[in-house]
């Protein structure tokens, strides 16, 4: 049988359609955006949450020194945004609670708020930078522990000055402190300097 190599060949790929998104429990609520199927329907989770907490309260750790742009970020995540970029599928922000049924608060206890030092050389013990800064969020992790009634997620400014510490043979700083998290069940969320500079509020917010 003589059979063309270019005829009966598995093409390189194939293009699959988007998979719809269900945004309730029953199925009924779909769509292939999930930016706009949040605005349209809600989040999946948007008529139960607030069953669970009143309202969606952050605690933090970081430089002491960029402690007002924590707090700007925060208020950005509050505030209504317009797209000004990826128009055709980023569309408008419009605040937190209006997009996610629940208020997005700092925590409201000060211990709940961990301040660390600028410099890398001051945090934790003696020893290289990774140790240094492995040992003051295993601190930072273990002090928000015992204030874990007053907040639901915990917020981590990684500054970039902090670079070399955060990679070190067996160590990544991000793998690490999910773990260390997820040892005293409490969840955190990783920013870095770019999240201040970025100029496309909208997509920040979303993101």
């Amino acid at each position: 049988m003589n059979i063309r190599y270019d005829t009966s060949k598995l093409p390189p790929f194939s293009l699959l359609e988007e998979p719809l998104l269900t945004f309730n429990p029953e199925d009924t609520l779909l769509d292939v955006n999930p930016l706009r199927g949040i605005v349209q329907n809600g989040a999946y989770s948007s008529s139960i949450f607030p069953t669970y907490t009143p309202e969606l309260r952050i605690a933090t750790i970081g430089p002491v020194s960029r402690w007002k742009k924590l707090r700007n970020l925060v208020d950005t995540l509050r505030s209504n945004h317009a797209p000004t970029d990826r128009k055709q599928y980023v569309p408008g922000f419009r605040g937190f609670e209006n997009t996610f049924n629940i208020p997005l608060v700092a925590a409201k206890i000060s211990e709940a708020h961990i301040k660390l030092p600028d410099d890398l050389g001051s945090l934790g013990a003696e020893g290289p930078p990774h140790i240094r800064l492995l040992n003051a969020l295993r601190t930072g992790i273990q002090c928000l522990a015992l204030a874990r009634d007053h907040f639901d997620v915990v917020l981590v400014h990684l500054p970039d000055d902090w670079q070399s510490a955060f990679r070190a043979p067996g160590f990544d700083v991000h793998d690490t402190l999910k773990a260390i998290g997820a040892g005293y069940s409490i969840p955190t969320q990783v920013i870095n300097d770019r999240v201040f500079s970025f100029g496309y509020k909208a997509s920040l917010a979303w993101r």
